[in-house]
């Protein structure tokens, strides 16, 4: 044991200890001068003065010194050092034990949980009397299953009762829970056993973060591997890609498998896929390198709801990954109103004829002349294209301005046509610009950051210079937040202004071919693709997600669509709270329902994370070396570890204790020095010292009244 400081430079602070001696003696003796009328009335008498300056207030001088000397001590960072035979041998004592339990779905394969929790069990029954243990279950977090108790068979029973889960593996997690338990514990000795399968997927995606623990100073860490030491075939499906076509009016879906497999594969595996729990295709994989692939005769969807499917392959080592499901839509088409002005027909075949061939997603395109247009209209269609027509007024132009008020978009083709004004998002537009005498004008300038241009942001990806504009109608500088596209002589050819949480984009020209030349180049086809799915705030459907993930009900519904029930795979019901995320932690099809709507509700899937399916192992002694390769901390495989002397100093934390004494401490000196007791103390002081003899007085002479 020794005393060390972790700033000792602070030390240096000390020189601060004459500043009190510098005070008291430079301390000067003021005297009140009396008035006599006359000096015949005053004999000589003779009076003793001192011949050199002392301390006379040595208290209030002590607790000056003292004080700065604790204040001097506390930056100085003190502690304690326990070193030497304590920290190179063994401790003796009573130990705190945690047993890591791995429970993540790769422990599922074989005998493998079997065999961890008989591990555990041993770990447990190795308690003495007196030691204490805690039993913390982990996958992709770490969950403590126990508290820390002398009682074996609560801990055993904790082991007996677990199940492992459907997440991944974690280690870092596990490991720094268990730092923190070991750290609480006033017991000398501390122990972590790890049972695990020793994951090598697990391990890598910690990133090394378990070299950055810290565990307390003599902790032994005990893996205890559970895997087959022979290796294990496992075929996994780690997804499915689908490509969408229509047919007479119905949507059909190519569903090609992928799948993966851990160990080697002779033979073709045989895959099923069910809809709504029924086989109705099959198909076989040929391995190669380890993954194969799997096309299954489109499937027919049906006009309304959504589809539930499953793709599964034959039993095997690990049975959770077998299967894998997902969620098909029975339409994501966008709906695309197309609303034409007097004469804007031909620009309407343009894109009804564009937008017909796109796919990813495809669209549904209807046409209306101006006049015929109705709010069921405007309320079925997530676009609505004004082809050269002027904006509704009345009844139907409020339904137009709500509509995009809650997330619809407005594409506006201004053409030749009256518009009349949108008041907030179009004002009243100037006449149109003629450019043909020079032959046209290019569009000199997009905004590739945006959605619409991001898709030719790269080279050979479409070079709109080479479409020539001849007329257009000029839109007044600042009117709109976001330009996205500008002609070559400046004027605006494209923009943005948000309406609500939708959005409205102004296109000034036509695209009728007559002025411009844009529906005949190459770019027109993903340029009005991009326009509508941006406009309509299109987003891919997720056909599944992944166990462990949190899941947010309002931020994954479709838009005017509230529900506050999820019913879980094995029929749970749990209340969706606002802002509270639902926990995936089962395998199959979740179910969001509104018990205030009838027929109401979406469906969704979740599968176990495919990363967790290889079971490739790795050597636990990797684990113990990156633990005591931890600067100067952590813990070492069966033996002793140290702390750093910042962790021990943190530990002991005496330099509070001497901030709180040095506070107690100015309270008294400013209780001495203001009301007295200072001076009071320091004359008894002074009667003491002259009774000893008196030493340094001499004697003058003086005057007193007689």
């Amino acid at each position: 044991m020794s005393f060390s400081f972790l700033v000792p430079a602070f030390l240096a602070g000390l020189l601060a200890l004459a500043i009190p001696v510098i005070v008291h003696l430079s301390r000067r003796q003021t005297k009140d001068p009396i008035h006599f009328p006359s000096l015949m009335f005053l004999r000589n008498v003779t009076q003793k003065t001192e011949s050199r300056r002392q301390i006379h207030r040595w208290p209030l001088f002590l607790v000056r010194c003292l004080a700065i000397l604790l204040l001097v001590l506390a930056f100085s960072r003190p502690f304690v050092n326990w070193t030497s035979a304590a920290a190179s041998a063994p401790l003796t004592g009573s130990r705190e034990v945690v047993v890591l339990v791995d429970r993540s779905f790769s422990m599922g394969a074989g005998d493998r949980w079997q065999r961890a929790q008989q591990a555990a069990s041993e770990a447990i029954d190795g308690l003495r009397t007196g030691d204490r243990g805690t039993v913390v279950l982990f996958d992709s977090n770490a969950e403590a299953a126990t508290e820390s108790t002398i009682d074996r068979n609560v801990l055993k029973s904790a082991v007996q009762s677990a199940e492992p889960s459907t997440r991944t593996t974690r280690y870092a997690p596990a490991l720094r829970y268990a730092a923190r338990i070991l750290s609480s514990s006033p017991l000398p000795r501390h122990e972590i056993v790890v049972v695990s399968d020793f994951q090598r997927s697990g391990w890598d995606a910690d990133g090394g973060e378990a070299a950055s623990l810290r565990l307390p100073a003599g902790t032994v860490l005990t893996p205890v591997p559970v895997a087959d030491t022979a290796a294990v075939s496992n075929v996994s499906i780690s997804g499915a890609e689908f490509e969408r076509s229509t047919a007479a009016g119905r949507e059909r879906v190519d569903i090609v498998g992928r799948l993966t497999s851990s160990g080697e594969v002779t033979a073709p595996v045989s895959v099923r896929l069910e809809v709504g729990g029924r086989p109705v295709a099959s198909g076989i994989a040929e391995f190669s390198g380890g993954t194969a692939s799997v096309t299954f005769p489109p499937l027919t969807l049906p006009i309304d709801g959504d589809t539930r499917a499953t793709l599964r392959v034959g039993e095997d080592a690990l049975a959770v990954d077998n299967e894998f499901n997902f969620v098909l839509s029975s339409d994501q088409r966008v709906g695309v109103l197309i609303i034409n002005g007097p004469g804007a027909e031909e620009g309407s075949f343009f894109i009804e004829r564009a937008l017909a061939i796109g796919d990813s997603p495809g669209f549904r395109a209807e046409v209306r002349r101006s006049n015929e247009v109705r709010s069921v209209d405007l309320t079925s269609n997530p676009v609505i294209v004004l082809n050269q027509a002027s904006i509704p007024a009345g009844e139907l132009g409020e339904r137009l301005r709500q509509h995009v008020e809650r997330g619809g978009g407005v594409v506006m083709i201004l053409g030749d046509n009256s518009l009349g004004q949108w008041e907030g998002v179009l004002p009243s537009v100037g006449n149109a610009v003629d450019r043909s005498s020079g032959g046209g004008v290019a569009v000199g300038y997009i905004d590739t950051g945006h959605p619409v241009f991001e898709t030719f942001a790269g080279p050979r990806n479409g070079d709109f210079g080479t479409a020539r504009v001849y007329r257009y109608r000029p839109l007044p500088n600042g009117t709109f937040p976001r330009v996205l596209a500008r002609y070559g002589d400046g004027g605006t050819a494209l923009a943005e202004a948000p309406v609500g949480e939708g959005r409205v984009l102004v296109w000034s020209s036509t695209m009728d071919g007559q002025w411009n030349d844009l529906s005949l180049q190459p770019v027109f086809l993903p340029f009005l693709h991009q326009l509508a799915k941006y406009a309509a705030g299109y987003t891919p459907p997720r056909s599944w997600l992944t166990a462990g993930d949190p899941f947010d009900a309002a931020a994954s519904v479709r838009a005017n669509e509230t529900y506050s029930l999820a019913i879980t795979p094995s029929g749970e019901q749990v209340s969706l709270e606002q802002g509270v995320p639902l926990s995936l932690d089962e395998i199959g099809f979740y179910e969001l329902r509104d018990p205030g709507t009838a027929g109401s509700s979406l469906a969704f899937a979740v599968n176990v994370d495919p990363v967790e399916a290889n079971l490739t192992p790795f050597d636990p002694a990797e684990m113990a070396s990156a633990v005591q390769m931890a600067a100067e901390g952590g813990a070492v495989s069966g033996g002793i570890g140290e702390l750093t002397l910042a962790d021990r100093e943190r530990e002991q934390s005496g330099w509070w204790y001497l901030i709180i004494a040095v506070f107690l401490l100015l309270i008294g000196e400013t209780l001495f020095s203001n009301r007295g007791a200072g001076t009071a103390i320091s004359a008894a002081w002074d009667r003491v010292r002259n009774r000893a003899g008196g030493n340094g007085n001499k004697s003058s002479s003086g005057l007193k009244a007689s």
